[in-house]
């Protein structure tokens, strides 16, 4: 991935990442309601955890649509993409060998062999829907530098009623309202399974000098979480089984929630640049944490302890092991030379190593 020195959003890269992992540490305690504590903590929580994707997407369009050198062609292929494609396949194919120790051999094959249509792990799906926008991004470049302000708000109009306000108002609404308000299937503007919208999203925040209120940003954070918590929940009691609807990423809910989180970490760190090497380094490890976290979780649920949690000190405690595991992995790696760069994507002198650390101390 990309490293930037602005605070703002290393911050929310890193804070995404903790978030990914929270999300796959508290997904199957949701599915239960046998410890309801737990299962409340988790889906406020989830809640807000819920926008690590959307604002994975935003930062991408933060900088990719504002740096010169995503218009050149072949700085995509031999640069950009290489350090997304590398170490995903790369883990793609330790997790099918991991697969192939703890589970049937024959279906550990049937998942390699189906990688380019499927993901080995399903968290793995945000790289299937990242790869297309970053081979349009020298194109979607092209067209931002010559859109206005009024037509950068007209795409994003397109997209926010098109692929988030119909499809949420169709989800809410009894199904015979709801078939009024239903589009044609050739009225398709969401390209890219609709998450084009965040890059252009990401894009928009980061060049707006408008500034909102902090309180006023914090509201809406606060009152939309509140909303999205307490409708799980009613929807989840009343159906007796978890759901995820108003936890879309592409749910109304969601893009409020992620756009409000984007700008208000944005107003704190304000124009400031990354001081902390660490703070950079570990913005730049992240992916590598987010490749090699789905296999941690499975590796301590195994032979540490069991992924079924009854109280809250338990799921924390697993969260973070998680954590930890997944940074000391990444760490590890990222001091081997030669597995630097496959496994994280980094530059064995940009990443954080064993290396880095002992020439800071």
């Amino acid at each position: 991935m990309q490293t930037t020195k602005k605070l703002y959003i290393d911050v929310l890269r890193v804070s995404a990442m903790f978030a990914v992992i929270y999300l796959h540490v508290a997904a199957p305690v949701l599915r239960r309601f046998d410890a309801m504590s737990v299962w409340h903590f988790s889906n406020v929580l989830t809640a807000l955890c819920t926008i690590a994707v959307p604002i994975f997407f935003m930062i991408s369009g933060a900088l990719l649509l504002s740096d010169a050198k995503t218009a050149d062609i072949s700085y995509l292929f031999w640069h950009r993409l290489p350090h997304i494609l590398v170490p995903f396949l790369v883990w793609s194919i330790l997790n099918v060998i991991y697969m192939a120790k703890i589970e049937h051999l024959q279906t550990a094959r049937q998942i390699a062999f189906s990688i380019s249509s499927k993901p080995v792990v399903i968290p793995y799906w945000y790289i299937y829907a990242l790869i297309p926008l970053y081979l349009l991004s020298p194109l979607l470049k092209k067209l931002v530098e010559a859109l206005t302000s009024k037509h950068l708000l007209y795409l994003l109009l397109l997209w926010g009623v098109g692929s988030v306000l119909l499809p949420t108002m169709q989800r809410v609404l009894p199904s015979h309202f709801s078939s009024y308000i239903a589009m044609h299937e050739s009225y398709n503007l969401g390209l890219d399974g609709g998450y084009i919208g965040y890059f252009f999203l990401g894009y928009a925040l980061d060049q707006s000098a408008r500034r909102y209120k902090n309180s006023t940003l914090a509201a809406v954070i606060a009152l939309d979480l509140a909303l999205i918590a307490t409708a799980t929940w009613y929807m989840s009691v009343t159906t007796g089984k978890y759901s995820e609807q108003f936890k879309s990423y592409l749910s109304l809910y969601c893009v409020v929630l992620a756009a409000a989180v984007f700008l208000l970490v944005k107003n704190v760190c304000g124009e400031r640049t990354t001081t902390s090497r660490f703070l950079l380094q570990l913005s730049g490890v992240s992916y590598c944490i987010y490749l090699v976290h789905v296999k941690m979780i499975t590796t301590i649920h195994l032979f540490v302890m069991k992924q079924h949690f009854d109280t809250i000190l338990s799921q924390l405690a697993f969260y973070g092991l998680t954590v930890a595991g997944s940074f000391v992995c990444a760490f590890v790696l990222a001091s081997v030379k030669p597995l630097c760069w496959p496994l994280t994507g980094q530059k064995y002198g940009r990443a954080f190593n064993l290396q880095a650390y002992l020439r800071r101390r």
